[in-house]
């Protein structure tokens, strides 16, 4: 409730107080919703106690808020004067609506009894099968499909209103979002050969099978939650099952094509696969027939059924952007989910193209608040003055966009529940006290002002959430009811064979089946044992494009990729077994000894290390080539060697992790000299944030001016940008740099964006030069530091101690006696 100071005028430093949403509804007799009563802290809520009871509160800015009895009285005094008073007057028509969840049996906290006090409480149930059933006909929705889906929704409800384990909220039936029903009914009637379970899972996953989802709802949930779907489903003869697996779809998308009509619509056609079930599997539904259907879907303005070469389309791929589409159709915003390095990023890249749009990437972090999720507090850099800014969410629902949240699962679920409204209703109150709007009621009952401002039709959301052993998220009832949940299936091996393929034309097909082989025997309890996470799509397509026919080089590179260098002793010796049991043989020691013994050349143009030729690029500002003191001692050419090989390659962004003082900034160092690579440099600590990392604030002339960071002018002038003690950083720090590496995209504290493939006004483009050296202590004892847990978007290199011959090369050179 607190009035925020904004600065008004820099040159007379004068400061004014801004209300905030209760003060603005006291004073102009409007209605206050407070939603999400049970969400608040409860050192929050009672500092509106008295504006409730009384209404009269205290603000910053002096003034006092009085009832209007209270200041009508005080009119009457002959000596009041009102025009040089702090008293204002609250209006008499000023109401409050307090929205709350019970908790328990629901998660959340209880509620003050002096705060529930305040109120007249009032029990809103949820909506009967009948009144489902009379929204789905005005809706449009064939009868027996409403029909059936009245019933199960009946059926959930009744099972989340089951308390009779008790109060707890741990082991409850998690509650059935009866409010996307009108979406699932959509899609059945366009979609008859669809799978009614299976659509139904998308709005309610804890039906999904896959256990990782236990770490999302905990177990007794999941499990509670599972058994009555399936009940509820076989009880209605509502046939099918669901899948997490790869497998094939009923439809898959033919032809996109732009609307005459309307430039943000389009038609999409679907080819039907022959039909192998009998019509008995569609529960009574329309007949299907061979030819396939069209739905009409929003677009953006872009071309549309733009494919990208690199692009690998699978069986999987063609599911997830069939179901994708069918969602999107439904006006339904949509969250994928896999584990790290799947290809969720790729696939919504894809599909952005697919429809033309323009994509706003928006990386969250851990200690993101909803007012963060839609403006933050920003100063105008021509006059000073401080003002609210719109986050790349509300930019891109205002402009028609597809916004992008990656990484969902580092948010607290009553974070993400901010955007609930948003994502359902297409509208929310802004911090600045403007008003997001559906556009259609612009059009029909809104009056336009500065205030109100429509929501694009064509804006959609598309979250992407990792699944990991050790992070998860909670996926709350709020957040279900919000989002379309498909879950990015597990590529087959046949799937997983062309995917590597086009990455590598040239690699042999018996080292991607034996990559393959140590995938599958790297998965569950064999990689718990050998201490290391499971190989990604990401991993393994890293390691292709590193093959030469060399078991020893694909052995280093696997090791690489799975940091076998940092294990324990008794987990790497696991490791080693598995990969020799795999046919991966460890490098023979003698023929590593005689590569050591290479010596580095450095001409004009060229520097050469054995066999190993890079052409030097022309330093445009040779000062900032660094020129260190350094011995070439035997391990450290090899690394420097196998670094300037991959830069050979294409690759741009490596990470060096070690214990400290192994010479990680040495080698990086004496990596640049050779190759003359201009560098830049910045040093994380543990009180980095995001801004000092791209943006550093000065103050000038009473006015913020915003200058480069290393990191904005590495990425401008396509130089070298080291990043030291990178564990250091809280990890909502670090992560904007997977941002950077793995999507090329990244918005800066000004309102500006880094990306690799856009470009215009307010875009900063990434040079082809750019290149990232990230420097990082081991994670856990005894340095303490956060993992750096998306090492699998760099090439990674473990710098060890030194061995025998180079430690004594080493201290020969510095002591020769």
């Amino acid at each position: 409730h607190k009035p925020i100071r904004n600065v008004v005028a820099a040159t007379a430093a004068a400061v004014e107080f801004a209300d905030q949403a209760p003060v603005r509804a006291a004073l102009g007799g409007r209605i206050l919703i407070l939603d999400g009563l049970e969400k608040a802290e409860r050192n929050v809520l009672p500092t509106i106690n008295n504006l409730l009871e009384n209404r009269e509160i205290n603000l910053e800015d002096g003034r006092l808020l009085v009832s209007p009895k209270r200041y009508n009285e005080l009119l009457s005094s002959r000596s009041f004067d009102a025009d040089n008073t702090f008293l204002v007057p609250t209006h008499p028509n000023f109401r409050v609506v307090a929205l709350a969840t019970p908790a328990p049996p629901y998660p959340g906290r209880g509620i003050d009894p002096p705060l529930r006090s305040r109120f007249q409480i009032r029990r809103v149930d949820n909506p009967s099968a009948e009144e489902i059933y009379s929204d789905l006909i005005n809706s449009g929705a064939n009868v027996d499909i409403a029909s059936q889906l009245s019933a199960f929704a009946a059926a959930m409800d009744s099972a989340a209103s089951d308390f009779s384990s008790g109060p707890s909220s741990s082991g409850r039936t998690l509650v059935f979002p009866s409010n996307a029903l009108v979406s699932a009914a959509h899609t059945l009637d366009n979609f008859p050969r669809e799978d009614c379970r299976s659509v139904l899972a998308r709005l309610y996953p804890a039906a999904l099978p896959d256990e990782r989802f236990e770490r999302v709802f905990g177990p007794s949930s999941k499990e509670s939650s599972r058994k009555s779907f399936d009940r509820a489903c076989d009880e209605l003869g509502i046939i099918g099952k669901v899948v997490d697996k790869e497998c094939s779809h009923m439809y898959e998308i033919d032809t996109i094509e732009r609307s005459a009509s309307d430039p943000f619509v389009a038609t999409v056609s679907f080819s039907a696969a022959p039909l192998e079930v009998p019509s008995s599997f569609f529960g009574g539904r329309n007949d299907p027939n061979s030819s396939g259907p069209s739905v009409k879907v929003s677009c953006g303005s872009n071309e549309l059924h733009r494919r990208s070469p690199s692009f690998v389309r699978t069986q999987g791929t063609s599911s997830v952007f069939t179901s994708m589409m069918q969602e999107h159709a439904a006006g339904r915003d949509i969250l994928l989910i896999s584990p790290r390095g799947e290809g969720k990023s790729t696939i919504t890249a894809e599909f952005a193209s697919l429809l033309g749009y323009d994509t706003a990437l928006f990386n969250l972090y851990r200690e993101m608040s909803g007012r963060d999720l839609l403006q933050r507090r920003a100063t105008d850099p021509t006059t000073g003055e401080t003002r609210w800014e719109d986050s790349a969410l509300v930019k891109a629902a205002c402009h028609g966009d597809l916004c992008i949240l990656d990484g969902v699962e580092r948010l607290a679920s009553d974070t993400v529940t901010t955007l609930h409204s948003l994502m359902t209703e297409r509208e929310i109150s802004l911090p600045d006290g403007s008003k997001l709007v559906r556009a259609d009621r612009m059009r029909t009952s809104i009056v336009p002002s500065s205030l109100i401002r429509p929501v694009h039709p064509s804006f959609r959301v598309i979250a992407l959430a990792s699944l990991t052993k050790d992070r998860s998220f909670l996926l709350s009832d709020d957040v279900m009811s919000a989002f379309s949940t498909l879950l990015v299936p597990t590529p087959s091996v046949s799937c997983m064979k062309a995917i590597l393929r086009s990455a590598n034309p040239t690699c042999p097909d018996s080292v991607i089946d034996k990559l393959l082989h140590v995938r599958a025997a790297l998965a569950g309890e064999a990689a718990v044992d050998c201490g290391v996470q499971p190989l990604s799509t990401r991993n393994l397509l890293r390691i292709v494009k590193l093959e030469n026919s060399d078991d020893g080089t694909l052995y280093n590179a696997i090791s690489s990729v799975l940091l076998a260098d940092l294990l324990p002793p008794t987990q790497r010796a696991s490791l080693e077994s598995l990969l020799n049991h795999n046919k991966f043989m460890a490098p023979n020691k003698r023929g590593m000894k005689s590569r050591q013994n290479e010596s580095i050349v450095v001409n004009e143009g060229t520097a050469s290390i054995g066999d190993m030729v890079f052409i030097r690029r022309e330093a445009k500002r040779p000062e900032l080539v660094p020129t260190p003191e350094f011995i070439n001692i035997p391990s450290q050419v090899q690394a420097i060697k196998g670094l300037l090989n991959e830069i050979n390659a294409g690759e741009r962004s490596f990470l060096l992790l070690g214990n400290q003082g192994v010479g990680k900034n040495k080698l990086t160092d004496r990596l640049c000299e050779l190759a003359n690579f201009e560098r830049e440099y910045i040093q994380l600590h543990r009180d980095s944030t995001i801004g000092s990392l791209t943006l550093s604030p000065s103050l000038e002339y009473g006015k913020i001016v915003w200058k480069d960071s290393p990191l904005l002018r590495a990425v401008k002038n396509g130089v070298v940008l080291v990043v030291d003690e990178a564990d250091k950083a809280p990890t909502e720090v670090t992560a904007i740099l997977k941002s950077l590496v793995e999507d090329g995209e990244l918005l800066l504290a000004d309102g500006r964006r880094i990306s690799r493939h856009n470009d215009g006004k307010g875009v900063i483009k990434i040079h082809p030069d750019f290149t990232l050296f990230v420097l990082a202590n081991r994670p856990g004892y005894p340095f303490h530091g956060n993992d750096f847990f998306f090492h699998d978007c760099f090439s990674v290199l473990v710098c060890p101690n030194p061995d025998l011959d180079s430690e004594i090369a080493l201290l020969t050179c510095y002591g020769p006696e």
